[in-house]
């Protein structure tokens, strides 16, 4: 897009791909509303045909309103529009790949976790926050897997991402979304604190240390079970 193609997108004015498509990555909710709407094809109409194409086809392939597989086409017809993005979206921040993501998942995993036993919740019966609900959709409805796929090209992140999410499949307690946020945050970096019973611990190793009695519960296991994963042997930056 050119100067004098411009986008009105949420009241600014895009005249390059690559900062319209991230504006709407951070506001994915009426990035989606301007596809449905036909404003996205319509623009592209007179001058990129191909890209009035891409635009149309998404569209067309929504279900009703208020599906959530509708963000799946969305999030990858953006990336269709931008080819050279690499980074990923989530809670209207921009990451610079599933590295980052993590790290900042198993913060906000840590600091839910002390803040729930305070108020007398346990790990499984724990209310996650916005922000980790919002992760568990990216990762349920496949939207994590497609940036692994086919945005990074890196198919141990994506079958790590697919791992999660049926493990997530078998669980009925919401509580699980933060045990899940722990999960991601330890596949894809290389930090390993985590919190429980209102403590911090730098590694999984230092809790069963300090509270044996918890060596053999399904929370460590879980956390044994991905703290392989390091941030070098999964960042999700995909294969140069």
């Amino acid at each position: 897009m050119s100067d004098s193609k411009t986008y009105i997108f949420n009241g600014t004015g895009y005249s390059e791909m690559n900062r319209l498509v991230r504006a709407m990555m951070l506001s994915p909710g009426k990035g989606l509303s301007e596809l449905k709407s036909g404003r996205l094809a319509e623009f592209f109409g007179n001058r990129d045909p191909r890209l009035q194409y891409l635009c149309s086809t998404a569209a067309q392939s929504f279900r009703s309103e208020g599906e959530p597989e509708n963000y799946l086409a969305f999030a990858r017809l953006m990336y269709r529009l931008a080819p050279g993005l690499r980074s990923v979206f989530l809670g209207g921040r921009e990451y610079t790949g599933l590295r980052e993501l993590g790290e900042a998942l198993l913060n906000e995993a840590v600091n839910v976790s002390i803040d729930r036993y305070a108020a007398g919740e346990s790990l499984r019966t724990a209310k996650p926050s916005p922000f980790i609900n919002e992760a568990a959709f990216l990762l349920q409805y496949g939207i994590l897997e497609m940036y692994a796929g086919e945005v990074v090209s890196d198919s141990q992140a994506f079958g790590i991402l697919e791992g999660i999410r049926t493990c997530r499949d078998r669980e009925e307690s919401s509580g699980s979304l933060l045990e899940q946020a722990y999960m991601l945050g330890y596949a894809f970096s290389s930090v390993r604190m985590l919190a429980l019973r209102g403590a911090m611990f730098k590694d999984p190793r230092d809790l069963r240390n300090r509270l044996p009695e918890h060596a053999g519960t399904g929370y460590p296991g879980n956390v044994r079970d991905f703290s392989g994963c390091s941030g070098e042997r999964a960042t999700g930056r995909g294969r140069r």
